[in-house]
């Protein structure tokens, strides 16, 4: 809010100014897909609804991953451990010109922060490449389990690219 010499009055603001969060270029960038990028905001703000935090909750769920079949879901599992999504960012990846591993999502956010710096199309290319993943590997883990689809990688890729 501003007084009559057009200054802010911090004491009449609705919130307290946060700390400033690595990840908010990730999120909320200029060309982003609101639906992907709410599933970005959860997963960096690290409020994702999966197996592990059910289960911790107390409510009774089978917590093995629906797409790999290998591992309990967490959060770090669903994004970029289990071996679909994982396989889903590759392709995308290579799709964008990057010929790297993936790592667990903390480290792959860290790797975006550091290296993707050539043009901002480039950056906005790689955060929405990202997004776009996480989004559609988790879309497709909530059809296998609501309504019971296959797994296809390749059919995931299509319709990330598309």
């Amino acid at each position: 809010m501003e007084d009559g010499n057009d200054q802010w009055v911090e004491e009449l603001a609705v919130r307290e100014a946060g700390t400033t969060v690595e990840w908010w270029k990730i999120v909320w960038y200029k060309r982003h897909v609101p639906r992907a990028t709410f599933v970005m905001w959860l997963l960096c703000k690290r409020r994702l609804m999966t197996k592990d935090r059910m289960k911790a909750w107390g409510i009774q769920v089978n917590t093995m991953c629906v797409l790999c079949r290998q591992q309990e879901e967490s959060m770090e599992h669903h994004f970029l451990e289990c071996s679909i999504t994982s396989r889903i960012w590759q392709k995308i990846q290579k799709l964008c010109l990057v010929y790297r591993w993936s790592y667990p999502y903390s480290a792959e956010l860290s790797w975006i922060f550091r290296h993707v710096h050539r043009t901002k199309f480039a950056v906005e290319l790689c955060y929405l490449a990202l997004s776009i993943s996480m989004y559609c590997g988790r879309r497709r883990r909530n059809e296998v389990i609501f309504q019971g689809k296959n797994i296809n990688v390749v059919e995931i890729v299509q319709q990330i690219v598309q």
